[in-house]
């Protein structure tokens, strides 16, 4: 896509939580973005790729001139995304009444994708809500129509329920790999990677990260707890196999990854993709102008995810009473910190795929866990960045098969 064109900068003096990337903002007083950014360039380029035609999306997006996280008139960005997002649900909805699946699933498709933008990158409102919930009606009529059979499972814990989605492989009960994704990246979508998964031998239990999505808990540094109770679950399940179980952890999950890996038995395995270790997790604090779109929402989907008491927002950027309560829960996810950077004995096998140009979680925290004598396998990709896109169809297959030689599936 082309750039959309720049605003008009302002004034502004705010102190700043940085880690390699992920900018998290902590007081602001008169902040606003100085440009539209390349994240404004990111959402459009995904929109495009659901098929929404680029000259549209470039239309949408100079529509939105408010960048308040909690406005929902028009000129907000739930507002604008969710206009186009309902034609293309009506339209959908009308050509699968008449039989066309492939027009029902092309509308489907660009419907989901506008919704998703709306409704990004946390649900602070109610607004957002219901842009997210749109976003699972379409997600649901995609799966429905590619013929994917997805159980939607409830189960019980600390009062609440964890709620995820199983996809079962047909014929004998299959390994299980539980599946969960950032705080952007939640359990719907990537069908195309669990059909791969599912062809490969494996069924597919998905589940957001805690703080996003459907998940009732608050992102905590104990939140592996909530993958244990779900190991604990497909244990008792006739139609998987849940003696041999795995993780595929992406992003700000991936912490979990590594301790299930170093804490649970029940895991046979486990993949860190592009998580965070140490350095993510203590950043210094610094002045650093200028302010850009990513670093506020990034912020802020962080700051809503772990519950913190007081936010508030100025214009699109998270405003918290306290910068100590924001250094300290965040620096508490730091394996260091939890006595976790050590040898394992009874260590399972770890998978760490990162690439090296990583702008939100540092390359050096891979290097850490083996330096702390932590053993795992490594797909690092030269000049690639967070999640390592651009070699996605390469460690997808090498991460399968070195799943299915720990989990011996033939």
């Amino acid at each position: 896509m082309k750039p959309i064109p720049s605003g008009k900068t302002r004034g502004f003096n705010m102190r700043i939580l940085t880690a390699v990337g992920l900018l998290l903002y902590v007081s602001a007083a008169n902040a606003q973005p100085s440009a539209y950014d390349s994240w404004f360039d990111k959402i459009g380029n995904g929109l495009v790729s659901q098929g929404a035609p680029e000259e549209q999306v470039v239309r949408v997006m100079k529509r939105i001139t408010n960048l308040d996280m909690i406005n929902s008139e028009p000129g907000s960005w739930v507002y604008e995304f969710a206009v186009p997002g309902r034609t293309y649900l009506a339209r959908a909805e009308s050509a699968e009444v008449d039989g066309d699946l492939d027009e029902a699933l092309k509308n489907y498709r660009i419907a989901y994708g506008y919704f998703s933008a709306s409704r990004f990158p946390a649900l602070y409102t109610p607004e957002r809500a219901a842009s997210y919930r749109k976003q699972l009606d379409c997600f649901f009529k995609i799966a429905q129509i590619r013929n994917f059979d997805i159980e939607i499972v409830e189960i019980p814990y600390e009062g609440k329920t964890i709620i995820g989605n199983l996809y079962k492989r047909k014929g004998d009960p299959a390994p299980v790999l539980i599946w969960s994704g950032g705080l952007d990246g939640w359990k719907d979508g990537s069908l195309d990677f669990k059909q791969r998964l599912m062809d490969a031998g494996f069924s597919v239990f998905c589940v957001d990260l805690p703080g996003t999505g459907q998940s009732q808990w608050i992102l905590e540094a104990t939140s592996e707890r909530i993958y244990s109770r779900i190991a604990d679950y497909l244990k008792t399940r006739e139609d998987v196999d849940g003696t041999r179980l795995a993780a595929y952890f992406g992003s700000f999950s991936g912490v979990y990854a590594i301790k299930l890996a170093l804490k649970d038995p029940d895991f046979m395995a486990s993949v860190n993709h592009s998580g965070g270790v140490h350095a993510f997790f203590t950043p210094p604090i610094r002045e650093l102008p200028p302010v850009t779109i990513s670093m506020g929402m990034r912020a802020s989907a962080t700051i809503h995810a772990m519950g913190l008491k007081g936010l508030t927002f100025n214009g699109m950027f998270p405003v918290v009473p306290d910068i100590d309560v924001v250094l300290s829960t965040f620096s508490g996810f730091s394996l260091k910190y939890q006595g976790y950077l050590q040898p394992h004995a009874n260590q399972a096998p770890l998978l760490t795929i990162h690439g090296t140009e990583d702008d939100l979680m540092p390359v050096s925290d891979v290097y850490l866990l083996t330096d702390s004598g932590i053993k795992q396998d490594t797909l690092i990709y030269e000049g690639d960045g967070h999640m390592a896109w651009e070699h996605e169809d390469d460690h997808q297959s090498k991460m399968i098969d070195w799943l299915q030689e720990k989990l011996q599936v033939k």
